[in-house]
């Protein structure tokens, strides 16, 4: 089986871009250096500056990080 969804960034890179707290790192559970799909960072980028998001993608392709990511990033910076 391959995986059809484009990769993005991991959560390593997005912190050391500045995008993410570094904080979020401190969550073994997101596997920071795993690299997340292309609408997730997409997702994350856009949650960011205070868009609203809606995410349609298929299944099993990590629409619940899309809005779990960038809650999580918030409150970490709080």
């Amino acid at each position: 089986m391959s995986d059809s969804f484009a990769k993005g960034k991991s959560l390593h890179e997005l912190v050391v871009d500045g995008i993410l707290s570094k904080e979020i790192l401190k969550l073994p559970e997101l596997h920071p250096d795993r690299k997340l799909y292309k609408h997730q960072v997409e997702a994350i980028l856009k949650a960011n500056t205070g868009k609203n998001l809606i995410i349609t993608t298929g299944t099993g392709s990590g629409k619940t990080e899309c809005f779990f990511i960038p809650i999580t990033n918030q409150l970490m910076r709080e």
